[in-house]
C-alpha cells in the first residue's frame, strides 16, 4: 500500500507545502506526553526508510513495549512545524484519551475507531492552542498542510477521515 500512496506522490510532483529545507523534528519532551493514568509517552524518530518498510506513513502509537509513539522523522522534517506539532500531539491524545487502554480494544469496529481518530485530532488541537500557544495562522499552517495531501492521496485512508475533513476538525477544535 506504502508503495502506491509514495508512487501517487512522486506523480503528483511534490505538492505538498514542504519545508526548503528539512527542520529538526522536536517531539515532546519525555513525560511532557502522559497517557490516562500519568504514565510518560516516549517518542522515538525512526528513518523514513525503515518507517515505510512498516507500512507507516506518518507517525503511530503503540503499546507494544511500553508507552511509544513511533514517527517518521524524514518525511516530517520536510513538513512545516505546525503540522509535525499536529501529528505528534494527535498520536499523544491516543494515550491521554485512554484509546490504547487494553479495555479499549473490546471495541474496535469502524465507527468506533473513526471517533477516536477525530477525538485526537482535537485533542491535538487544543493541546497546539493551549499548550503550545499556537494562534489561528499557526492552526492554518498545519490545516492546509492536511488539505493539500487530500489532493495528493486523495483521501485514502483505512482509519482516518479525509486530510480535508480532519483540518476541518482540528480548527474547530482549535477554536
Amino acid at each position: 500500500m506504502w508503495r502506491i500512496l509514495l508512487a501517487l506522490f512522486l506523480l503528483v510532483g511534490f505538492s505538498l507545502p514542504l519545508q526548503a529545507a528539512p527542520t529538526e523534528v522536536v517531539a515532546p519532551a519525555y513525560g511532557e506526553c502522559r497517557d490516562m493514568n500519568g504514565k510518560p509517552v516516549r517518542y522515538i524518530g525512526v528513518s523514513a526508510r525503515k518507517f515505510r518498510s512498516m507500512g507507516i506513513m506518518t507517525a503511530f502509537a503503540t503499546t507494544s513495549p511500553g508507552r511509544k509513539v513511533i514517527y517518521d522523522r524524514d518525511s516530517l522534517s520536510l513538513m512545516p512545524e505546525q503540522f509535525q506539532q499536529m501529528v505528534l500531539w494527535h498520536e499523544c491524545g491516543h494515550y491521554v484519551l485512554g484509546h490504547l487502554h487494553p479495555a479499549a480494544f473490546n471495541s474496535t469496529s469502524p465507527k468506533v475507531v473513526q471517533e477516536r481518530e477525530r477525538a485526537a485530532d482535537c485533542y491535538a488541537a487544543k493541546m497546539m492552542v493551549g499548550h503550545l500557544g499556537y494562534d489561528e495562522a499557526d492552526i492554518e499552517v498545519a490545516t492546509s498542510t492536511l488539505r493539500h495531501m487530500d489532493r495528493v492521496f486523495m483521501g485514502i485512508s483505512i482509519t482516518h477521515d479525509r486530510p480535508s475533513d480532519r483540518a476541518d476538525i482540528v480548527e474547530a477544535c482549535a477554536k
